[in-house]
């Protein structure tokens, strides 16, 4: 199975960014088991390859998604994205040139993110936000806001505090 790698290191990576149920929006060790070879689109003016990705650590280990690659498509723009998802995936595992089964099985850290359908007639699904570079952690989250400031007590006048009296009270 597979397809031929272009030299991935020529192609900048791209920065960002399936299956069973959705995969919270988070980040997560994550391999590649599948990777399919080269695949004609509907139209017959493109192809495309799918892989497979599976988380292997933590409370959703087992979990996968697929996620579609247009490595030839009319449309440029879908063939950049595709080509710089694959140098980024690449880089992140560190195969850079060769046969794509070589992307398989090796353990990388990614950015999960959430693709909205834009037909309802297809589910919602995972896509690789980020791959994460050898030896690159995540950023830390952003601290929380501050915590607004509680307002101080309400100030009575003195005559009020003093007497209890009511000032807006009807007087008899």
């Amino acid at each position: 199975m597979g397809f031929q790698l272009q030299d991935l290191s020529t192609i900048e990576p791209s920065t960002g960014g399936g299956g069973g149920e959705l995969l919270p929006i988070d980040d997560y060790r994550l391999q590649a088991d599948e990777i399919s070879d080269e695949n004609v689109t509907k139209d017959g003016t493109g192809k495309y390859v799918t892989a497979k990705f599976t988380v292997i650590e933590g409370e959703l280990e087992g979990s996968s998604f697929y996620v579609n690659f247009n490595i030839e498509n009319k449309n440029p723009k879908a063939v950049e994205i595709a080509w710089r998802d694959l140098s980024a995936w690449g880089h992140a595992v560190g195969v850079l040139t060769g046969d794509s089964d070589a992307l398989l099985y090796k353990p990388f850290l990614a950015r999960v993110g959430i693709e909205k359908s834009k037909d309802p007639q297809y589910k919602d699904k995972n896509k690789i936000l980020k791959y994460y570079r050898q030896n690159e952690t995540p950023a830390p989250p952003p601290a929380p806001a501050a915590a607004r400031p509680v307002p101080a007590a309400v100030v009575r006048p003195a005559a009020v505090a003093a007497t209890g009296a009511r000032p807006w009270a009807k007087r008899a």
